[in-house]
């Protein structure tokens, strides 16, 4: 379910930094400004 907030697919072979909360938060972030 955390894989749907990636739009890129280099993140998704990063699981480490991908899965940790601070990134999760940043990518929410990240989407939120390009929908805007």
């Amino acid at each position: 379910m955390v894989g749907r907030f990636s739009a890129d697919e280099e993140e998704l072979k990063i699981p480490n930094m991908f899965f940790s909360e601070e990134s999760i938060l940043n990518k929410a972030k990240y989407v939120k400004q390009l929908l805007e």
